[in-house]
């Protein structure tokens, strides 16, 4: 997919108004460039036979392994989006951090508890 195209389906998972989305703009943008990377670096790295150790010869002819530099770049870029895709707050890590803290769960209230809660709350 094309950066656009990436740019697009961002904007569509992000839980926020058309404003808010406008701050974000960079990000996305970014984000979205590493992901069309990234897809063109996995297409190289399978069309190479998907070889995640190569042979590598080095100046003094020996013959030694070393992990395919592709699949590190692949890699790297694949960290690299999960951290804007959280920034954004579109894993639910990120998600929680933009609306700030984690919902907790509470256990089950009683009619006379609820009640107490909306009176202390007209009161303030």
């Amino acid at each position: 997919m094309t950066a656009k195209e990436y740019e697009s389906i961002i904007k569509k998972q992000m839980q926020f108004d058309t404003d808010a989305i406008k701050s974000f703009k960079t990000c996305i943008e970014i984000c979205a460039q590493i992901l069309e990377e990234r897809d063109r670096v996995q297409a190289a790295y399978i069309e190479g036979g998907q070889k995640p150790v190569i042979e590598f010869t080095s100046d003094r002819g020996a013959v030694n392994l070393k992990t395919n530099p592709l699949l590190k770049e692949w890699q790297e870029l694949n960290a690299q989006a999960l951290l804007y895709l959280r920034d954004l707050g579109i894993n639910p890590a990120g998600r929680r951090k933009l609306q700030g803290a984690a919902i907790t769960e509470r256990g089950t209230r009683t009619a006379n508890e609820i009640m107490k809660e909306i009176r202390s709350r007209k009161k303030a």
